[in-house]
């Protein structure tokens, strides 16, 4: 029996404890919705935030890469109006993630293990990716609603001066883990 989009979204409030790789009390539209109101789905979207990074973080052309994930999400995932689509939808992305990264690390020396930092600077929030930038307009990006992201967010906000811990990767900075946040000065 498939389970329309419009019934999971009612369910989405008694389910809310479903752990996606977003906020779930900051989940906007009805596949937001449907993908916290059910635990297979929460879980694939988390496995498909595990993929995203690592072929990002192995990515020869990250630009191209973020690009392309947010096609998807518009073009394909969006556009699903059920439960069975949206299973399809991530079970075929993260295969096509997880192929590219496969690809590219066999190409890439490891040269980008992690490592940690602490960086000062305004929170810089995006759709999907935001960053914290120092005065120069440099720093490390991370997805705007991953676990990551929602720690930054649970103390600093956009445009807050903030000073952050945690590990990078790679050749655009990947923040992959946050150990600390300080708020120094809110944005005006």
């Amino acid at each position: 029996m498939k389970l329309s989009i419009f019934t999971a979204a009612f369910l989405f409030f008694a389910a809310c404890a479903n752990s996606a790789s977003f906020d779930c009390a900051r989940a906007s539209t009805l596949v937001e919705q449907a993908i916290c109101s059910d635990a297979k789905l929460s879980e694939l979207d988390d496995s498909l935030t595990q993929a995203y990074k690592r072929a990002i973080t192995s990515s020869h052309n990250a630009s191209a890469l973020k690009s392309e994930q947010r096609a998807w999400l518009t073009g394909v995932r969006d556009k699903c109006a059920d439960i069975s689509c949206l299973t399809r939808a991530y079970t075929e992305r993260q295969k096509e993630l997880n192929a590219l990264s496969d690809k590219n690390a066999s190409t890439t020396v490891n040269k980008d293990a992690p490592k940690q930092v602490t960086v000062r600077g305004t929170i810089k929030d995006g759709t999907l990716d935001s960053a914290i930038e120092d005065d120069n307009g440099n720093g490390p990006m991370f997805l705007t609603n991953s676990k990551e992201g929602n720690k930054i967010f649970a103390v600093c906000k956009s445009g807050d001066l903030c000073e952050v811990t945690g590990n990078v990767v790679g050749e655009y900075s990947q923040l992959i883990s946050v150990t600390k946040v300080k708020l120094i000065k809110k944005a005006p």
